[in-house]
């Protein structure tokens, strides 16, 4: 096996281990507390359990305790008596981010000023004693603090909403034995909305997990949003318009202690600025400031008009995109790096838009679009396969000439830069903006012709579940696939599906003359079409009517459960209903036709093909806060929360 093959293998192998979910400890709840007033008290005997006073019970007892809220309770809990003190391990689980929140106005001498002068609202107490306490909090949100909103952090976040805080989560110093590992701090489907800070203006952690959280307008020194001094893995999560006054626009990272690894997957950093603080101080890492990890592994990601804002004097920062300095290895795959740029009054002498690679270790980029970003689109000796590079000038990488290297690589030069011909950025309001590809870009089905995807996570683009990432016979290169109606995609919403046999089902009927609808090309609107979207391009068969990759049992208990078979209403049917021979009914033709396949099988399916798309953030929260961002009112509506006048 050649070297680079085994890179390749260990590459992949790294990437399987990575993406094994650790399972969730088991803990006995041993104590349950239901809070039943949104008032800030502690008086014994009232009749009434109030969240402070429930923190306290838990302290009180031993073991991990839990504490929800009273069903149809909703508003706001206005602190006043100081810090929520939790001294032992407890579950906090609310109701929703729209529906509770604490509101840390009245702890803040200077309400006016977002200063640091407050008190936070939460304070998770360290302790000698092992294990160490820890909050695991979920469905409510935190804002008007004027300090870190949560101090001391060791547990989870889940579902929780910050806006407007001194800094949101910093992690705590926890005394642990010395021989006792570091716990990552755990943040999921969580929203993150001007919240500033000294270091890092949403999240301060010693080591990160991050998952399905956005992160919008967050401002800080050494990361916008992040400041990481250890591990950090990022998936599914968008950092956009987030500001740092020192390097790493969104994130600050540094690995520290070996083994160290940084990961991002299927996440999105758009507009997110660096500056120095003074004339001639320079920033670097638009997007992300990397040191010394022992690898960095970017897959499925998008860095766009990320930037460094140059200031007078003779410094300037680079790496408007990523800025790695270090011994390890920069691994990226699946990524789309563009339009990063400089600005200010020295943004002509920038040094390089794309990434910075400042390391004797392997810079490795595949299947993945880096151009059109200012001045260098980078720096280091770079490994690249089926990418495209718009401008090379080193001599490891030298143009292409418009035509693929024997590795799939388009390169560029200065006097020939390739365009990639991408799209304007589009947001799929979930806060997830990707570039696609136009129809004559050069990187479209340019991507590896023997991919394979061995792991869950690349069976999808950027976008995840429902988005393939092969069509048309081709990988493309960059993070997302670019659904065209040659490729099956004629419902023309980025992927493909029941809705896509179901136009092609109808096109067929109305003996449609478009040559959309021509999939196999043989010039004939027919039930060859049919044949070759659900078999080459879904991968699938006349049957599956779920669309997991199987004809089985499943199936036939969906459409006899829609009760379509045979009935007497004229074209009623759909594939997911019975009808696989896109005649408009489920009759015994559709089902003779599916046997006669011969593809029925007993097992249940270990492979699904297409399911709907769904985005991990609680979308009633996550609503509102887009209506006040749409809306330019920068301010949080208590009235948005549920059950407020």
């Amino acid at each position: 096996m050649r070297s680079d093959d085994r890179q390749a293998v260990n590459r992949q192998a790294r990437l399987s281990c990575r993406l094994q979910f650790e399972s969730l400890e088991l803990r006995q709840l041993l104590a349950a507390y239901l809070v039943s007033s949104l008032s800030d008290v502690n008086v014994a005997d009232d009749g009434v359990l109030t969240l402070r006073e429930a923190i306290d019970a838990a302290n009180a007892a031993s073991g991990a305790d839990s504490i929800q809220f009273q069903d149809g309770l909703a508003g706001v809990i206005q602190l006043r008596q100081g810090p929520l003190e939790v001294r032992d391990t407890v579950t906090i689980v609310g109701p929703g981010a729209s529906v509770i929140g604490l509101d840390g106005t009245l702890l803040d001498p200077t309400p006016d000023r977002l200063n640091g002068d407050g008190q936070s609202a939460i304070v998770v107490v360290p302790r000698s004693t092992n294990p160490c306490a820890e909050l695991h909090l979920s469905g409510l949100s935190v804002f008007n603090v004027d300090r870190v909103a949560i101090a001391g952090m060791w547990g989870s976040i889940a579902g929780v909403n910050f806006q407007a805080n001194r800094g949101a989560i910093e992690q705590g110093l926890c005394l642990r034995p010395a021989n006792d590992a570091a716990k990552w701090l755990n943040v999921t489907d969580s929203f993150f909305y001007q919240n500033v800070a000294d270091v890092g203006g949403a999240i301060n952690a010693t080591q990160l997990r991050v998952e399905g959280s956005v992160f919008i307008q967050n401002e800080g020194r050494a990361g916008g949003a992040l400041s990481v001094r250890g591990q950090l893995e990022v998936t599914s999560s968008s950092f956009l318009a987030n500001l740092s006054n020192d390097d790493g626009g969104a994130i600050y990272a540094s690995g520290g202690v070996s083994p160290s690894n940084a990961f991002f997957a299927n996440s999105t950093f758009v507009d997110n600025k660096t500056r120095g603080v003074s004339s001639g101080d320079a920033a670097s890492g638009g997007a992300l400031a990397l040191r010394v990890f022992d690898e960095v592994h970017v897959i499925g990601s998008t860095f766009s008009a990320n930037q460094i804002i140059t200031l007078s004097g003779a410094a300037v920062g680079s790496g408007a995109a990523i800025d790695y300095s270090g011994n390890g290895d920069v691994v990226i795959e699946h990524s789309t790096i563009a339009d990063n740029f400089f600005s200010g009054p020295l943004a002509s002498v920038g040094r390089v838009g794309g990434v910075d690679f400042n390391s004797s270790g392997q810079f490795i980029l595949a299947n993945s679009i880096l151009a059109n970003n200012d001045a260098l689109q980078f720096t280091g000796r770079l490994e690249a396969t089926y990418s495209l590079v718009g401008v090379s000038t080193v001599a490891g990488l030298p143009p292409t000439n418009g035509q693929p290297d024997e590795l799939g690589n388009l390169v560029g030069s200065i006097t020939q830069p390739i365009d990639p011909r991408l799209e304007p950025l589009q947001d799929r309001a979930d806060y997830q903006y990707v570039h696609h590809l136009k129809a004559d870009s050069p990187a479209r089905n340019a991507g590896d012709p023997l991919f394979v995807p061995n792991v869950d996570l690349l069976n999808y683009d950027q976008r995840g579940v429902g988005f393939r990432r092969v069509l048309g016979g081709r990988l493309d290169m960059g993070a997302i696939e670019t659904a065209f109606a040659s490729d099956g995609d004629l419902s023309n919403d980025g992927k493909l599906d029941h809705a896509d046999v179901d136009v092609l089902c109808a096109a067929v009927r109305a003996q449609a003359t478009t040559r959309e609808f021509d999939l196999d090309g043989n010039g004939q609107l027919d039930e060859g079409d049919l044949s070759y979207l659900v078999h080459t391009l879904l991968r699938s068969q006349l049957g599956d009517a779920n669309l997991d990759g199987l004809f089985n049992s499943a199936d036939l208990v969906q459409v006899f459960v829609v009760g379509e078979y045979e009935d007497a209403i004229v074209e009623n049917s759909s594939w997911g209903d019975g009808d696989w021979n896109c005649d408009g009914e489920f009759n015994t033709r559709d089902l003779v036709a599916a046997f006669q396949e011969g593809a029925y099988s007993a097992e249940s399916s270990p492979v699904a093909a297409e399911q709907p798309v769904t985005w991990t953030l609680a979308h009633a929260w996550l609503v509102g806060i887009r209506g006040l961002l749409d809306s330019g009112d920068n301010r949080f509506r208590v009235a948005k929360l549920s059950g407020v006048s």
